[in-house]
């Protein structure tokens, strides 16, 4: 299975990885649900989803209006306080939940282009909490 395969799954298959991962990562990092507090967790999963088609867009493809996209949303992500730490948990987490969503499907291969993407569309964001709002 590759990257495209897998993003394909997870978008065919509404509700089976997000309720996993966000259990997971509040689990791990119980102090980021303070993060969720006034959020739609339906509306979060759908956005979860779409912004991991957005990861494989990004890693497979290279588009830079993605990247520029993915550099707004890290300054958000800056604007609400949330500390740049909380990535590498959050990628863990989803980690975590793609392996558990895949069962045997999962390998190590499945594994190294989910983390390569993740930490790619990660640099990019991070790269946004530098940004100006007047760039933006």
């Amino acid at each position: 299975m590759t990257l495209t395969e897998s993003v394909s799954m997870i978008l065919s298959r509404t509700g089976a990885l997000t309720p996993r991962f966000y259990e997971r990562f509040f689990e791990l990092v119980p102090e980021a649900k303070s993060f969720f507090e006034a959020t739609n967790m339906q509306h979060q999963a759908v956005v979860l989803r779409m912004a991991l088609q957005m990861v494989e867009q990004f890693f497979t493809h290279g588009y830079e209006a993605i990247g520029e996209y993915l550099r707004v949303l890290g300054y958000k992500h800056r604007e609400r306080g949330i500390p740049v730490e909380l990535y590498a948990e959050w990628r863990d987490s989803l980690l975590d939940a793609l392996e558990e969503f895949h069962g045997d499907e999962w390998n190590d291969s499945l594994a190294d282009e989910w983390t390569g993407a993740l930490n790619q569309s990660i640099d990019r964001m991070i790269e946004g909490y530098a940004l100006a709002s007047a760039a933006i």
